[in-house]
């Protein structure tokens, strides 16, 4: 049986001087404790701070990156950085995670939110969101 995996999706530009990025590293821990993968867009602010959490309870972490965007590595706590070619490819593998986790973003959140609930509306799989 494979590894239920989770997708938490959130701002890039939280900080770990505020409270939710505290907040994100505590979600991360708890969703690896529980046995769950977890995959972020990979990079900094919120994705990082779940990405930590997720990592030092050791867990496996993914990172969704954006092969199109030169110059931003991964955040440090990805244990796999799986290279997307362009914005299109990385939402598109968003959706196939078993549930997603939307945490306080910007248009990117949004976007990626909002793609996932669509093609959620046209697959024949039922998955939390």
């Amino acid at each position: 049986m494979s590894t239920p995996t989770i997708a938490v999706y959130g701002s890039a530009r939280i900080t770990p001087d505020d409270p939710r990025y505290v907040a994100g590293i505590a979600l991360g821990a708890a969703l690896a404790t529980a046995g769950f993968r977890v995959v972020t867009g990979g990079y900094e602010g919120l994705m990082s701070a779940v990405s930590h959490g997720a990592r030092e309870a050791g867990g496996e972490v993914l990172g969704y990156t954006v092969t199109a965007w030169d110059g931003l590595p991964a955040n440090r706590w990805v244990t796999t950085a799986i290279d997307n070619s362009d914005l299109f490819d990385r939402l598109r593998r968003f959706s196939q995670v078993d549930l997603g986790i939307a945490l306080d973003g910007g248009i990117g959140t949004l976007v990626e939110v909002a793609a996932a609930w669509n093609l959620l509306q046209v697959t024949t799989t039922a998955r939390p969101l």
